[in-house]
C-alpha cells in the first residue's frame, strides 16, 4: 500500500517510499503513476544535500514531468537552476518554473496538497512567479490542512522566522509537532533545535537529545551533527568526546561539511581521539573545497601557525583575503599579517582598518587589539576615550585582558572618570578568570585601599596567586611583602628567590632590590660584586632608583668602583629627568659645587626647585638658601622663609636652625625671639652643634 489518503477530502498526498519498498517499485516502473515517480525522485534526494543521488532524482523527476505532473516539473526546474544532476541552465529552469506554477494554479489542482505546497515554495523563492511571502504562507497553510508533513514543517518555519506571517513560536512548535507526528524527519530536527535553544521557553536538553537521536537514526546529517554536539558539550547526555567524535566522523564520511570541520578540531585538540595536527589540517583542507568560510579560516590558521603543515604566511594571507569581512576572526588574523609583515608588506593603516572591521563584527580579541592601538598610539593617535570604549566592548564578552585594561583606565582616569570602585570590580572579575596581571593589580588595590578597605593580607594573598601564575611584577610585590612583613610575617629568605626570579626575567625594579639584598645581606650573603652587577643591570633597564644609587657609588667610590664624579653626574641627570626627587637634589649639588660638571648656580636652583616641589625636605632647605642668599635666583627672604618652614616641619634640623635665625633677625617674617628660641631648641635636640651654641648664647643673654 503505497498511497496515503485523507478520508475527509479523499485526496491522495504522496506514496511513501522506503528502503524496504524501493526495489519493488523500480521493478514495476512501467506501471507507476506520476505521483509515485515524483515520490521516488524525492526519495533519491533524501534529507541531505551531501548524500543526495541527483542523477537518479533528476531521472525520476523528468519521467514524472513527462506525464504533466506539475510538482515534478517544478522540481526539474530546481535541478536546472542549481545544476543538480544536470548542467545548470537558468533559462530552462525559468521555463519549467513558469510551466509548473501555471499548471498548479489551475482550479483542478487547488485541492492537491503537493501542488499547494510546491506553489508555496515557488512564491517563497520567487521561482516562476513574483516572490510573495504572504502567498507562500497561504499555500503552505492550505496544503497543511491535508496533513502534508512538508507543508506543516514549512508553516512552522514561517511562524519561526516571520515569513509571510507574524512571529509566533508557539504556533511554530505546533506545526513542527504535527509534521513530526507524521514522521517528517526535518521537523523532528527543528523541534530538537527549539529544545536545545537556551533562550527558548521550551528549553529542555533531554528532549533536544531525543529528537536529534531520532532524526539521526533516520539519516539526517544535520541531526547527527547536533547529536555529536550534545555529547561534546555534555548537553542532554553525559559529556563523551569519544562518542562525539564518532558521530562527527560518521556525518563527515557522508560529506557533512560542519562535521568535517569538527573532526578536524577534534584531531587538533586531541578530544575523543589522539591529537594529530596533520589529520586536522587534512580535514580543514577537505572542508575548504566547499568554500565554507570557517573551514577556510581554520586552514589559513594552520598555515599561519604551522599546525599540521609548514609555516606559510603567503598561503594564510591568500586564504584570509577570501573571507575577510565575512568572518571577524579572519579579519583579525589578516590584520596581524599586515601589522607584522607576515606574507605581505607591512601596512599598519590597513591592519588598523581590519582590526576595526573585526571589532565591529563583535570579535572580543580584535576589540582588545584595537583598544590597545588607541591606548598606546599604534598606527593612530592616542585616544583614551576610544580605547576605553573598545576595552568595554571586549570586557563585556568576558575577555579578561580587556577587563584588566578597563580597570586600569578607571584607576587612572584614562578615557573615563577616575573610579576606584569600578577599577576594583574589573580587576576582581579578570582575576577570578585566572588572569595573572589582574590578580597582581587587585593585590595592589588591596594594599593601597583603592575601591576597597586596605587589606594587606588580601594584597599578599593575591600577590601569591599571581606570582604562582608566573606574573613577574607579582613576584616583585610578594618579595616586598616578605621583606617588609606586609600582610604576614617578615621572611627575607622567601623574598630573595622571588626577587631573583623577577630580576632574571628583566624586571628592573627587582634587579635594583636584588642589588640592595646583596649589599645589605637581606636573605643572602653580602656580596658587593653581585650588588654592583644587579645595580648596573637595573640602571641599564631604566630603574631611576638604580641610576641614583649607581651615581652615589661612583661619587663615593662604593662597591669597588673608582671615584668618578662625571659618571655620577650623568646617572643623576638620567634619574632626575625622569622625576626622581632625590636624584634632582644630588644633581643640584653637582651644579652648586661643580661635581662632575661646571658650577652653574641657575641649574642648581632649578633642580633644587623641582625636588623641593616634589616634597624632599633637603631640597626645600637648599631652595630656601638659594632665595636667602640670592644664588641662582633673586634674593627673597619671604620665599626663603616659606621653604625653610616646609623643610623644618619635616624635622630637617638645618632648616629648623634657619627658621630660628629668621625669627631672631626678622628676615622674611616679623621678629619674634621667643619663637626663635623654640626653633633653636628643636634643632639642638636633634644634635645640631651650631643650634646648641646659639641656644646657649640666647640663654646667656637672657632671651
Amino acid at each position: 500500500m503505497f498511497f496515503k489518503r485523507d478520508k475527509q477530502n479523499n485526496k491522495t498526498i504522496l506514496p511513501k517510499i522506503t528502503h524496504e519498498n524501493i526495489e519493488t517499485l523500480l521493478d514495476e516502473e512501467e506501471h507507476l503513476d506520476a505521483r509515485t515517480k515524483y515520490a521516488i525522485a524525492l526519495y533519491y534526494l533524501g534529507y541531505n544535500d551531501e548524500t543526495a543521488d541527483y542523477g537518479n532524482a533528476f531521472k525520476w523527476a523528468q519521467t514524472a514531468s513527462e506525464t504533466s505532473y506539475a510538482p515534478a516539473t517544478f522540481l526539474l526546474g530546481n535541478f536546472f537552476k542549481h545544476g543538480h544532476g544536470v548542467s545548470a541552465d537558468i533559462k530552462k529552469a525559468n521555463q519549467l518554473f513558469a510551466s509548473a506554477t501555471g499548471a498548479m494554479s489551475r482550479f483542478e489542482n487547488q485541492k492537491d496538497a503537493v501542488c499547494l505546497f510546491t506553489l508555496g515554495r515557488a512564491y517563497e523563492n520567487g521561482d516562476g512567479v513574483e516572490q510573495n511571502e504572504r502567498k507562500a504562507f497561504k499555500y503552505y497553510f492550505r496544503s497543511a490542512k491535508y496533513g502534508y508533513a512538508p507543508a506543516e514543517n514549512a508553516l512552522g518555519l514561517c511562524y519561526q522566522n516571520g515569513i509571510g506571517i507574524y512571529y509566533d513560536f508557539t504556533r511554530a512548535i505546533i506545526y513542527f509537532n504535527k509534521a513530526s507526528e507524521h514522521g517528517y524527519v526535518p521537523a523532528q530536527y527543528n523541534l530538537g533545535l527549539y529544545y536545545y535553544d537556551k533562550s527558548h521557553p521550551l528549553y529542555d536538553l533531554d528532549r533536544a537529545y531525543e529528537y536529534f537521536f531520532i532524526a539521526t537514526e533516520k539519516g539526517l546529517l544535520n541531526a547527527e551533527y547536533m547529536l555529536a554536539k550534545c555529547y561534546f558539550e555534555g548537553k542532554g547526555a553525559r559529556r563523551d568526546y569519544k562518542k562525539a567524535f564518532e558521530h562527527f566522523s560518521h556525518a563527515a564520511e557522508s560529506g557533512h561539511i560542519a562535521s568535517v570541520i569538527e573532526v578536524g578540531k577534534c584531531y587538533r585538540d586531541g578530544l575523543g581521539v589522539a591529537k594529530n595536527d596533520k589529520k586536522a589540517f587534512a580535514m580543514f583542507e577537505r572542508a575548504s573545497i566547499s568554500n565554507d568560510k570557517i573551514a577556510i579560516f581554520l586552514l589559513a590558521s594552520c598555515y599561519y601557525s604551522a599546525t599540521g603543515t609548514n609555516l606559510n604566511y603567503e598561503k594564510a594571507v591568500s586564504l584570509l583575503e577570501k573571507i575577510s569581512g565575512m568572518l571577524p576572526e579572519a579579519s583579525y588574523i589578516l590584520g596581524n599579517c599586515y601589522f607584522n609583515g607576515y606574507g605581505v608588506k607591512v601596512d599598519r593603516n590597513h591592519a588598523l582598518s581590519l582590526y576595526s572591521e573585526s571589532a565591529n563584527g563583535g570579535y572580543s580579541i580584535a576589540q582588545h587589539k584595537l583598544a590597545d592601538c588607541f591606548f598606546f598610539g599604534i598606527a593612530t593617535k592616542v585616544n583614551y576615550a576610544k580605547a576605553t570604549h573598545f576595552y568595554y566592548l571586549s570586557a563585556s564578552q568576558n575577555y579578561a585582558p580587556s577587563q584588566y585594561m578597563l580597570g586600569y583606565c578607571y584607576k587612572n582616569g584614562l578615557g573615563t572618570e577616575m573610579n576606584a570602585n569600578s577599577a576594583f570590580d574589573y580587576y576582581r572579575t579578570a582575576a577570578n578568570s585566572g588572569y595573572a596581571p589582574a590578580q597582581n593589580a587587585l593585590g595592589d588595590l588591596y594594599f593601597r585601599g583603592m575601591g576597597c578597605q586596605t587589606n594587606p593580607s588580601k594584597a599578599r594573598e593575591n600577590f601569591i596567586i599571581a606570582a604562582g601564575n608566573g606574573n613577574i611584577s607579582a613576584k616583585y610585590n610578594l618579595g616586598m611583602c616578605y621583606i617588609n612583613g606586609i600582610g604576614g610575617s617578615r621572611d627575607p629568605e622567601k623574598a630573595f628567590p622571588l626577587f631573583l626570579s623577577a630580576a632574571e626575567s628583566g624586571n628592573a625594579s627587582a634587579q635594583y632590590i636584588l642589588s640592595m639584598c646583596y649589599a645589605n645581606e637581606i636573605g643572602v650573603k653580602r656580596s658587593e660584586s653581585d650588588a654592583l652587577l644587579w645595580l648596573k643591570k637595573a640602571s641599564d633597564g631604566g630603574d631611576m632608583h638604580a641610576r641614583l644609587m649607581l651615581g652615589l657609588c661612583y661619587e663615593n667610590a662604593m662597591y669597588g668602583l673608582k671615584k668618578d664624579e662625571e659618571e655620577a653626574f650623568v646617572l643623576y641627570t638620567q634619574s632626575a629627568e625622569n622625576g626622581n626627587r632625590f636624584a634632582q637634589y644630588n644633581l643640584g649639588l653637582c651644579y652648586k659645587f661643580g661635581r662632575g660638571t661646571e658650577i652653574n648656580k641657575e641649574m642648581a636652583f632649578e633642580y633644587f626647585r623641582r625636588s623641593a616641589e616634589a616634597g624632599f625636605d633637603k631640597s626645600q632647605n637648599m631652595l630656601a638658601l638659594c632665595y636667602f642668599y640670592g644664588e641662582g635666583t633673586y634674593l627673597d627672604y619671604k620665599k626663603a622663609f616659606y621653604w625653610f618652614s616646609l623643610a623644618a616641619n619635616k624635622q630637617n634640623q638645618d632648616a629648623q636652625l634657619s627658621m630660628a635665625l629668621c625669627y631672631q633677625k626678622g628676615l622674611g617674617i616679623r621678629m619674634n625671639p621667643k619663637i626663635a628660641l623654640k626653633w633653636y631648641h628643636k634643632a639642638a635636640v636633634k644634635g645640631n652643634s651650631k643650634a646648641m651654641h646659639l641656644l646657649g648664647v640666647c640663654y646667656f643673654n637672657g632671651i
